[in-house]
């Protein structure tokens, strides 16, 4: 709509008319490029969020829909992609922030504007930083305030109203729940004190590098500019020479998509590839100036690797992904399981075998100040990381060994021992009486017919391909015939390709596997094959379009009730993750917040163990908290922030709980 309207003031014709090389500069430059899209985004959250002050406000409200309003902007426009460069410190203090010279801002900021960094101090990605959240009916929003020379180490959650002294540190993985005083070290969840700080460096100002990093925040986007010239190159040679009727251009369309699809996700693996190998050579183990080669290539690792979840996803958890993370520059040992990782995957090394869920970070880039750590993991033979686990680097995982969900991996441990929770503890783990020939050592037939399953994944991928152009064309020819008028238009069809989007997603899951139940299914059996691939229409085809405009809407819910889950009324679901949606059952008024995953099945051993999860009424389930399979949560329960619910555990009504596992926080809630 913004697109339509802008070039309508400018040239006072629509775009599918008289379309002109300043006019696709322009347009390109304000609503495409990194600085134009952060600009946009800047003025329009800036304006939702005029006024807003600390304090509590009704859940429901108008400063909450305000709030909501600003964080899909954010989301829509990709503003998470300027992190650790200047341009997000200036669209931080553009948004009212107060961010001291040589910070290094590696996670978005509030979109209320309310945070306060000191001079050079560090927040490490995926830090929740949001600055509210929901407390009994109303929503609670504050200050966050940062000290000097602070460090926030990754995936932290920091609360509204907190204060972090000058010079200290918070561990990765943590949540902070009360002040922290200037110079110590807090870890776990809920976060403890563990001693004095380790120092970090100033941050020095330098032009150079600072527009260094601004220019090479563009670099993640060059596979996708690669691809879609490759995808114009082949429309100039076989589409139309003059112009067409849309529903010509639409037919063209639909006969070229799968190879199109096929072709454009070959040029952006190999040009994304290249571009993680070539960052690599420079991206050593050791300590390195952030201002250094070095430093820009292990920041340039990060932000592309995370950029390659979205479009490569189909590539991710099949048996061709070993293959992929070795194009990138992992070493993989044979008949390994590779999903969503994160980190400097180039200096990991992953023995034969071994098994790396989804979002699990492995080598992490650390910035102190200014200077980067960058050091190598070796997992040994048939290890298992969990589901969005740290792996520092220095760590090796021994042989057999187990890290479970959200949990940060011990520097060295012993063969075959399980570890869980932040701090790590060891468990007992029964082994698995699951046969060889399901779980490691396949026959060929069944190699082959996985492998048909998974060649199948690309099917979403081109149906979305399908709808983008569909959206491209018919926008074109509404801005010529309708003008103006054309941006509301517009903004139906994109709700329309969304429901549509949607309701394929939701075919292809009831047909693929139908109503699923608990019980548990070993890696090499047809239904886990299907099951990803039902869950790959959803990420592929259905979120992308659903999920930035309609997340926490009613429309979310019911798209999830159609895919089975148990919803009721005046739910706030702030989250994607309902792994399998049949087993989840969510009663009347809870809010699941952001990031939330209540994650339906586990999948240790190379065994999928499936089972249901129970939230019950009036119910809070706080950002970046895992709830795992079986658990029971009852009516009234608030599950504080960063915390994770285990297996089987069972919270009484009205009851609070924090901590990875999650012990009881205080007195019982008043019913």
């Amino acid at each position: 709509g913004g697109v339509i309207g802008f070039n309508r003031l400018v040239t006072g014709h629509g775009l599918g008319s008289h379309w002109e090389l300043s006019q696709a500069l322009l347009l390109t430059a304000i609503f495409v490029t990194l600085p134009g899209r952060l600009l946009v985004a800047a003025v329009i959250v800036r304006l939702l969020t005029v006024r807003l002050r600390p304090g509590r406000y009704r859940f429901g409200g108008w400063t909450h829909i305000r709030l909501w309003c600003a964080e899909r902007v954010e989301g829509i426009l990709g503003v998470a992609v300027a992190s650790g460069t200047a341009w997000m410190n200036l669209y931080a203090a553009f948004l009212g922030c107060d961010i001291g010279p040589g910070v290094t801002l590696l996670s978005p900021p509030p979109a209320s504007g309310l945070l306060l960094i000191g001079a050079h101090s560090v927040v490490e990605s995926e830090v929740d930083l949001s600055g509210w959240s929901v407390q009994g009916d109303d929503i609670v929003v504050d200050w966050i305030r940062i000290g000097n020379l602070a460090r926030i180490g990754t995936r932290s959650v920091l609360p509204e109203g907190v204060f972090i002294g000058d010079g200290s540190l918070v561990e990765p993985f943590s949540t902070v729940v009360d002040d922290v005083a200037s110079g110590v070290r807090v870890a776990g969840a809920p976060a403890h004190e563990e001693g004095p700080a380790p120092l970090i460096t100033e941050n020095p100002r330098s032009l150079m590098w600072r527009l260094a990093y601004m220019a090479a925040a563009s670099i993640p986007t060059l596979p996708v500019i690669v691809a879609t010239v490759a995808d114009l190159w082949i429309f100039a040679l076989t589409g139309p020479t003059h112009e067409h009727h849309l529903g010509h251009l639409f037919s063209w369309g639909v006969r070229w998509a799968p190879g199109l699809a096929v072709l454009s996700l070959a040029i952006y693996a190999a040009t994304l590839s290249l571009i993680v190998r070539i960052a690599g050579r420079f991206a050593t183990p050791g300590v390195h100036s952030v201002r250094s080669a070095a430093g820009l290539a292990s920041w340039i690792i990060d932000v592309t690797v995370d950029r390659a979840r979205v479009l490569a996803f189909p590539i991710y958890g099949t048996m061709a992904a070993s293959w992929w993370m070795r194009a990138l520059g992992m070493r993989v040992g044979p008949g390994c399981e590779v999903a969503t990782v994160h980190g400097q995957i180039h200096l990991v090394d992953v023995g034969a075998e071994s098994f790396l869920a989804d979002d699990a970070v492995l080598a992490p880039r650390e910035v102190l100040g200014g200077h980067i750590r960058l050091g190598a993991v070796h997992v040994e033979r048939r290890a298992f990381v969990g589901n969005s686990a740290l792996v520092q680097g220095g760590t090796t995982l021994s042989t057999g060994s187990l890290v479970g969900v959200s949990t940060v991996a011990p520097r060295h441990g012993e063969p075959e021992t399980s570890y869980f929770g932040v701090p790590a503890r060891e468990f007992a783990r029964s082994a698995s009486t699951a046969a060889e020939e399901s779980t490691y050592r396949p026959t060929q037939r069944v190699r082959h017919q996985r492998a048909w399953v998974e060649v199948t994944r690309i099917v979403p991928l081109i149906m979305s391909i399908v709808l983008a152009e569909f959206t491209f064309l018919l926008t074109l020819r509404l801005s010529d015939i309708l003008g103006f008028l054309a941006v509301p238009v517009v903004a139906l069809v994109l709700y329309s390709m969304a429901l549509t989007a949607a309701g394929v997603a939701v075919g292809a899951k009831w047909l693929l596997v139908g109503r699923v139940k608990p019980g548990a299914h070993s890696l090499w059996t047809p239904f886990v094959w299907r099951n990803e691939l039902a869950w790959c229409f959803i990420e592929s085809l259905a979120l992308p379009w659903f999920e930035p405009t309609l997340l926490a809407t009613p429309w979310f819910n019911s798209f999830f009730r159609a895919l089975g889950a148990d919803i009721g009324k005046g739910v706030w679901l702030e989250t994607r993750y309902l792994d399998e949606p049949d087993l989840v059952t969510i009663g009347d008024g809870a809010v699941i917040s952001r990031f939330a995953d209540l994650q339906t099945h586990l999948f240790h051993d190379r065994v999928l163990r499936l089972g249901p999860i129970s939230v019950g009424a009036g119910s809070v389930i706080g950002s970046r908290t895992f709830v795992l399979p079986d658990a029971r949560i009852g009516d009234g329960v608030v599950v504080h922030a960063g915390s994770l619910v285990p297996r089987t555990e069972d919270l009484p009504d009205h009851s609070s709980w924090r901590g990875i596992p999650v012990e009881a926080a205080h007195a019982r809630i008043p019913s």
